[in-house]
C-alpha cells in the first residue's frame, strides 16, 4: 500500500528530476526566470534600460528609470501543475540625480496531494545611479541585496525528516555603459558574497558572471546576446529580438544554450497597462514553459 509519505517524496523527487534535468545542479533557488518578456527573449537582460525586473535582473538598470512602474509575472515550469512561480517587481525614480531603487518578490512554491512541501521566497532591493551621462556615452553601477527564505513543509508529515526552514542574504552588482546610444553593454556578478542556506546540509546559492550586449539598428528593432558562467557550469549562450509591429505591439523571439532552448512571445501595451507573454521549450523531455505577466508602465516609456 503506497503511503501519503511515500507519494509526497515522490513528488519531491519528481521536482527534483524535473528541474535538475533542464537546470544546474543546486536544489534551491533555481534559475527561473521572472520575466515573461525576457523569457521570449532568451533571458537575455544585461542591455535592457529601465528594466522594470531589474531587482532581480541589473540593478544598474534602474539608474534610467524615470517614472514609478509595477508589474507582476506568474508561470508553472516545465507544466507542471504541482510547481508555481508568481512574481511581484516595482520600480522608481529618487529626487534629482539619486538614482532608481526598485522591489521585487518572488515566491516558488511545490504543493502535492494538499501538502506544501517546499516554499521559496526571495526578496530583492535594487539600487542603480547615473556615473556618468553626456551627449556620447553613459555609465550606471548598481547593487542588490537578496534576502533568500527557505522553507521545507515536512515537519508535520509523521516519520518523515524535517530538513528545516533557512534564511540567508546576498549582494549582486552590476554596471551598464552606453556607447553612440544604440549600444549598451552590461555586466553582472551574482552572490558576490558567497552566501549558502541550509539548516541541515548547506547549499551554494547561485554565483554567476556575465556580459552582455544590445543594439538598436533603429527604433522598435532591439537585438541582445548575454554570455554567462556559473562556477562549475558550462558557459551559456543567451540571445533574443524584439520587434515593435505598431505602436502597441511587439513580438519577440530567442534562443539559450545549457540545455538549448528556443523561446518566443508577444507584448502589447495600451493606456499604461502592459500584457506580456513568453513562451520556452524544455530543452528535450520537458514540456514547454508558459509565462503570463501584466503591469503598468507610463505610456511614454512602453
Amino acid at each position: 500500500m503506497v503511503t501519503k509519505n511515500t507519494r509526497i517524496l515522490t513528488a519531491l523527487g519528481l521536482v527534483g528530476i524535473l528541474l535538475g534535468g533542464a537546470l544546474p545542479s543546486e536544489a534551491a533557488f533555481e534559475d527561473i526566470e521572472v520575466s515573461p518578456r525576457t523569457r521570449s527573449m532568451g533571458s537575455a537582460f544585461m542591455g535592457l534600460k529601465a528594466d522594470v525586473y531589474a531587482p532581480f535582473h541589473l540593478a544598474s538598470s534602474l539608474a534610467w528609470i524615470e517614472n514609478i512602474e509595477a508589474t507582476g509575472s506568474f508561470l508553472r515550469p516545465f507544466g507542471l501543475d504541482f510547481a508555481s512561480q508568481a512574481v511581484i517587481s516595482g520600480v522608481g525614480r529618487l529626487p534629482g540625480n539619486l538614482g532608481g531603487v526598485g522591489i521585487g518578490i518572488r515566491r516558488f512554491g511545490v504543493e502535492y496531494g494538499g501538502e506544501n512541501l517546499t516554499g521559496e521566497t526571495t526578496v530583492a532591493l535594487g539600487y542603480g545611479v547615473r556615473l556618468l551621462d553626456d551627449l556620447q556615452s553613459q555609465l550606471s553601477l548598481g547593487a542588490t541585496l537578496n534576502w533568500y527564505s527557505l522553507d521545507y513543509g515536512l515537519s508535520h508529515v509523521a516519520d518523515a525528516v524535517d530538513p528545516g526552514s533557512d534564511n540567508s542574504i546576498t549582494i549582486d552588482i552590476s554596471a551598464q555603459a552606453v556607447v553612440q546610444e544604440r549600444t549598451t553593454v552590461g555586466f553582472y556578478a551574482q552572490n558576490v558574497t558567497n552566501t549558502t542556506i541550509g539548516s541541515l546540509d548547506k547549499e551554494e546559492l547561485r554565483r554567476r558572471v556575465g556580459v552582455g550586449v544590445s543594439y538598436q539598428p533603429y527604433r522598435g528593432v532591439s537585438t541582445m546576446l548575454d554570455i554567462t558562467t556559473e562556477q562549475g557550469e558550462e558557459v551559456q549562450y543567451r540571445g533574443g529580438a524584439e520587434f515593435q509591429v505598431i505602436e502597441y505591439l511587439w513580438v519577440r523571439g530567442g534562443i539559450r544554450t545549457q540545455p538549448n532552448i528556443f523561446t518566443a512571445g508577444i507584448g502589447a501595451a495600451v493606456k499604461g497597462i502592459r500584457l506580456d507573454y513568453g513562451f520556452s521549450t524544455g530543452g528535450g523531455v520537458l514540456d514547454a514553459t508558459h509565462h503570463i505577466g501584466i503591469g503598468y508602465s507610463p505610456p511614454d516609456r512602453q
